[in-house]
């Protein structure tokens, strides 16, 4: 029991940002992995390690932990897991620029969906796989991944993982050359992330705002450059508060 708190927890720290405090406690499970009894809680830990590596841009090392916690789930048989080390591994592949094994591994996950109990997950999907066509200029193909992945977020209300979508629509409308429809879906993404307490991801739509802005409205623009200097002013503080709360 205490391990499903534990992965919950550092689910719940990994939507907020809070990458240092959640992987201490992935490190803290580490130990006892070979000893944990629950198939399914010992790949949870492969794919949070997986993502967790992702997002502090370790990629060969997601990629590692995600074919490590394939090879266990094929063993055991556990489809959903598959679905989700799959997603993972695609997601690591895409920001390591491996275009064609992303798409592949994003592709195996879609073709394992069924197995999924909770249809929200299939948004990450769907938006990795969008973003991938848009690094490709495959921009219908990428219109057409990011707009069932809102779908599936507005049906669903998965509002953690619907900012990532935002941010690629707007980042595909911005590549299109519009610039005010791009504007429209990053400040969407700022009000989901302000909602989900996720300061960086706040950030990186505030900055992608600030590109659009700066092609329409000098005056917004500047506006917007003042808010993410004080966004960076708060980041940096709950850093450094961080940092002195683990010495």
């Amino acid at each position: 029991m205490i391990h499903i708190l534990q992965v919950n927890r550092v689910n719940y720290l990994k939507n907020i940002g809070k990458i240092t405090d959640a992987l201490r406690e992935i490190d803290q499970m580490w130990d006892d992995i070979d000893v944990i009894d629950q198939p399914k809680v010992v790949l949870n830990i492969y794919e949070l390690r997986a993502d967790l590596c992702i997002m502090l841009g370790m990629y060969e090392e997601a990629i590692e932990y995600a074919k490590e916690g394939l090879k266990k789930a094929r063993a055991c048989h556990q489809y959903e897991d598959m679905f989700y080390l799959f997603t993972s591994l695609g997601h690591a592949c895409l920001r390591d620029k491996r275009l064609d094994d992303a798409e592949e591994n994003l592709k195996m996950a879609l073709n394992l969906s069924q197995y999924t109990k909770n249809r929200g997950v299939l948004l990450s999907t769907y938006t990795y796989l969008g973003s991938l066509y848009l690094q490709q200029d495959k921009y219908k193909e990428a219109e057409n991944a990011l707009s069932e992945a809102i779908q599936i977020g507005d049906a669903h209300k998965s509002a953690v993982r619907l900012v990532d979508t935002y941010i690629t629509y707007g980042e595909l409308l911005h590549k299109q050359g519009n610039y005010q429809k791009a504007s429209g879906y990053h400040r969407k993404a700022i009000e989901l992330a302000r909602k989900c307490n996720n300061r960086q991801k706040e950030h990186k739509a505030m900055f992608l705002l600030s590109k659009s802005l700066e092609k329409t409205d000098e005056k917004e623009f500047n506006e917007c450059m003042k808010n993410m200097y004080k966004l960076q002013e708060q980041i940096y503080e709950e850093e450094e508060h961080e940092i002195a709360q683990s010495v």
